[in-house]
């Protein structure tokens, strides 16, 4: 970005600075500065092809160890294990692939906010260039409907508006003029400049550029896209955790056996079959599918939601969210403006109202003068009914029109005959029209000018003198509603004295005023009770918006977000000691040493509201230090004037404090921040940037849904830590049936091929119910997930480890049993590899519900699951009854009296294993939502 206060500067020396004039540019430094500045474009980013992303799935920590162990056996030429274990690496793979064939375009859609070309003024004359052959020093010409193609320093600007809310998020038509601002003005209040990616609504203009391409405002929010590193989600980093610790696990063990199998005297082929099999026991294959699978089908549940994660790993993270900051504008807040007050006869009225105040003359009289005096248009075609002009007439219109207006009638019925056009000195726009009753001039404008310009004013039905009391009044009702955070447009009358004749500037006066109309981009409906939902899920909400901080503050009002005046805390600015406001007592003060920044704690014992929430904006944030922002930002519920980069530094101070953060934006403005958020997530309104920038994308643009995704979301990383617990546990049972066999000299008790196929195949179809397994009763109860929290925190390894030793218990009494009575080693086997499956079948109803034991539960809610049961069962039969797979196996059928001996146990083994879980549960503590500190 430029580093000139291109806004504080006077014309002249900005015009010398660029070697420019009031003609232009000539031919000989358009060349000049072309050399010197470069192409008005940015960068193009490199998108990865297919193929890169399809690599990109082998990356995987878990996915590695599958192929380590498959090349293992390659080595030793096991290739029916081969063949498995390369399949699930396949399958893994295309799955991700195909979630995930989505590459980052958010800098390829930033390019397409600037339009293709551009008129200027070069030699003296007016010509049409291309966007990219613009260079600072030129004069750019604007005019409505234009997109404004570099920054630039307004010359000259008659009656121009802009629409800057994707920018800087600001909801209002914005006003510009021609003038200096002070240095420290904020990006969205200088009224003396125009942006790239903008657009003109109104009016024309003449500017100067003083950036182009990456220098300008939008070309550093398409750097800050392009340098911000996605971090890894928490489930990434769990799951690399986890593969690490598997991968030491495994090359542990398999050295220490090896090593102690040879100094046994067992042959050095035998050892390396056997390292195959601890590895193979060790390592939960069906993992890396299964949590695929989960996450594919939490993200098809969450598009039935009406949201598209666009990310696959980023399913998981929306149930680990713990706080969401959101953009206002078209976000909270509808994106367009609405009429939502009507003010006159000392009464407010809030849109939409009862039929009898419908009925009333004065409210029918403002309507009729929001219809006529407006330059907007309703058109009806056959693609459908829209209404042309500026944001703030079409608002207006509409209002008339709802209000049952016929606008063709009052249209042919009272045509204009005079007007005088808004402009943003006069601050009013005046018009002359014919009615039945003769002629009426009809007065619209900010309140100050629409009030000097009124003698009387009608109030009830009577007309009476506009007095200093009567204005009096009228100024402190504006006051009521603009602290509300709401515009407000002035409406009056006029029946002229035929002496008067048309309409001019010399006429205006003596008109009666009417009341006030207010404005508003008003909150969505659904917006209050979505972040009350999440607030009550443990999940804080924080407003981040550019707007101005009377609307931000009166918006968060409104949403939740901040708590009423009474239950406030006030900083004073000099000694920076803290007020905190509590009902009924008066103000108790304190020092704050954390507004300091500060390490000493603050007494939160005497704060008695849930969260402490202050109002901060973007000026405030340059003069903090990052460490400063991050003692402070669990003290902050809103922040207003902000740009890109403070949106940024907020997110991180968030996760500097080890929250899980979801940026909710929907504009240009947002981009950054929703790449650099643990989730970003978009409106399916908002612009394409921010769409491509983002994790997760709100079809609908409901709120709600983000409530719903984060329930979602918790679900998925249930399931996910519910199949590890099954898998792991099945493969620790495994592993300490074969490595205890080694250690104490017996033979190996199950081959790697059938090891391959309860982990791969039996355990699949159990582990698919459980992907499926519905939320548990509390899951929006309990808080969020802490992002250091490990997939198998103490708990679910105590399970895996009840459940282990228990069966294993079993296992080796009847290990032992066999080979005391059983001759065939083959025999044996078979019955151990029947033993193993038919347990795994059993325990997984030990995990199906991870917070409450099968006796409080319903084991069979999930038909699902008990599908995958049966499935798994009949491939167990038929991998020891078919012939063909007798062969690959090395097995032999079992009789009926095994069976039933091998089921029995099971389910002995279930009830034991839910017996210790029971005692573990009772001891644990009940854990609510917490208000975040």
């Amino acid at each position: 970005m430029n580093e000139h206060l291109w806004h504080h500067l006077p014309q002249e020396e900005i015009l010398n600075m660029l070697h420019s004039s009031e003609q232009g540019l000539t031919s000989s430094e358009v060349l000049h500065q072309q050399n010197r500045y470069g192409k008005n474009e940015f960068p193009k980013e490199h998108i990865d092809g297919w193929m890169s992303v399809f690599l990109r799935q082998v990356k995987s920590p878990l996915i590695i160890i599958l192929m380590m162990a498959g090349v293992i056996s390659f080595v030793l030429q096991e290739w029916v294990d081969v063949w498995v274990i390369f399949a699930a690496v396949l399958l893994n793979t295309v799955i991700g692939f195909v979630q995930e064939y989505k590459a980052n375009k958010a800098l390829e859609n930033i390019q397409k906010l600037v339009q293709p070309r551009s008129f200027v003024y070069r030699d003296g004359r007016s010509i049409e260039i291309f966007a990219e052959d613009v260079v600072p020093g030129d004069l750019l010409m604007l005019s409505m409907g234009d997109r404004v193609t570099a920054d630039a320093r307004l010359l000259e600007a008659i009656e121009l508006t802009t629409n800057e809310s994707a920018l800087t998020g600001e909801s209002f038509p914005v006003g510009k003029e021609v003038g200096l601002c002070e240095a420290q003005t904020s990006l969205a209040d200088r009224s003396n400049m125009v942006y790239t990616g903008t657009s003109v609504i109104g009016g024309r203009g003449r500017a100067v550029v003083v950036a182009t391409g990456m220098r300008t405002e939008l070309g550093v929010i398409a750097g800050l896209v392009e340098s911000t590193v996605q971090t890894q989600t928490p489930l990434q980093d769990q799951l690399t955790v986890l593969a690490r610790w598997l991968a030491g696990l495994v090359l542990v063990l398999v050295t220490v056996l090896f090593i102690i199998g040879l100094l046994s005297g067992r042959v050095i082929t035998e050892m390396f079959e056997m390292s195959v099999a601890v590895a193979v026991a060790a390592i939960p294959e069906g993992l890396v599918v299964s949590v695929t699978i989960i996450l594919a089908i939490g993200m098809q549940r969450i598009l039935r939601r009406r949201s598209l994660v666009r990310r696959l790993v980023a399913a998981e993270t929306l149930g680990s969210v713990s706080v969401i900051c959101s953009d206002k504008t078209g976000t909270l807040t509808e994106g367009e403006m609405r009429v939502t007050h009507l003010m006159h006869s000392g009464q407010t009225k809030m849109l939409p109202f009862s039929r009898d105040n419908e009925s009333d003359a004065i409210t029918k009289k403002m309507f009729e003068v929001m219809a006529l005096c407006n330059d907007a248009t309703f058109i009806d075609s056959s693609e459908g009914e829209r209404i042309n002009g500026s944001a703030t007439e079409r608002a207006l219109l509409m209002a008339a029109m709802d209000s049952g207006i016929d606008l063709t009638a009052v249209l042919k019925t009272n045509p204009r005959t005079g007007e005088i056009p808004f402009n943003s000195s006069s601050k009013f726009m005046a018009i002359a029209c014919t009615s039945v009753q003769g002629i009426q001039f009809l007065l619209k404008g900010a309140s100050g000018p629409v009030l000097d310009m009124c003698t009387q004013v009608q109030i009830a039905g009577n007309i009476v003198e506009l007095d200093s009391q009567q204005r009096k009044q009228l100024e402190i009702q504006e006051g009521t509603l603009t602290q509300q955070g709401i515009r407000l447009l002035a409406l009056a009358f006029k029946i002229p004295l035929p002496s008067e004749g048309t309409l001019s500037r010399q006429s205006l006066g003596g008109f009666t005023f009417l009341g006030f109309v207010g404005l508003r981009d008003p909150l969505r409906t659904q917006a209050r009770e979505q972040i009350a939902s999440a607030a009550r899920a443990g999940v804080r909400t924080v407003l981040i918006t550019g707007d101005h901080p009377q609307t931000a503050r009166a918006i968060a009002q409104e949403a939740g977000l901040l708590s009423d005046p009474e239950s406030l805390l006030v900083v004073n600015d000099e000694t920076r000691d803290l007020a905190i406001y509590r009902r009924p007592s008066t103000p108790l003060s304190l020092r704050l040493s954390r507004v300091r920044g500060d390490r000493q704690p603050v007494n939160r014992n005497l704060i008695d509201f849930p969260h402490s929430q202050l109002l901060v904006v973007g000026s405030e944030l340059d003069a903090w230090s990052d460490e400063e922002l991050f003692q402070k930002v669990n003290l902050i519920g809103v922040y207003a004037r902000v740009e890109p980069r403070h949106k940024i530094r907020i997110v991180k101070a968030w996760q500097a404090r080890g929250e899980v953060v979801a940026m909710v934006g929907d504009g240009v403005n947002d981009a950054p921040a929703l790449k650099t958020a643990d989730i970003g997530v978009a409106l399916g309104s908002g612009t394409e940037v921010a769409k491509q920038a983002s994790d997760l994308i709100l079809l609908n643009n409901d709120l709600g849904t983000i409530t719903a995704a984060i329930e979602e979301g918790r679900v998925i990383f249930d399931n996910i830590r519910k199949t590890s617990v099954y898998l792991l546990a099945d493969s620790f049972t495994e592993l300490i049936l074969i490595g205890g066999s080694l250690l104490m000299g017996l033979p190996l008790p199950l081959l790697p091929v059938q090891i391959l196929w309860i982990n791969l195949i039996a355990d699949s179809f159990p582990t698919i119910g459980l992907t499926l397994e519905p939320p548990e009763e509390d899951v929006m109860r309990i808080p969020p997930r802490a992002r250091t929290e490990p997939v198998l925190n103490r708990e679910m390894l105590t399970l895996i480890f009840v459940i282990g030793v228990i069966t294993d218990l079993v296992l080796f009494v009847l290990y032992f049993w066999l080979l005391g009575s059983i001759e065939s080693i083959t025999e044996v086997r078979s019955i151990l590899f029947a033993a193993v499956g038919i347990d795994s079948l059993f325990y997984v109803f030990a995990v199906k519900r991870l917070r409450t034991s099968i006796f409080r539960s319903n084991p069979f809610s999930n038909p699902w699951l008990l599908l995958g049961e049966v499935i798994a069962l009949s491939l167990m039969l038929l991998a020891l009854l078919h012939p063909f797979f007798q062969v690959i196996f090395e097995v032999t059928p079992l009789s009926l009296y095994e069976w039933m001996l091998l089921l029995m146990m099971g389910m002995i083994k279930l009830l034991a294993i839910e017996v210790v879980k029971e005692i573990f549960l009772r001891k644990k503590p009940v854990h609510a939502p917490q208000a975040i500190n």
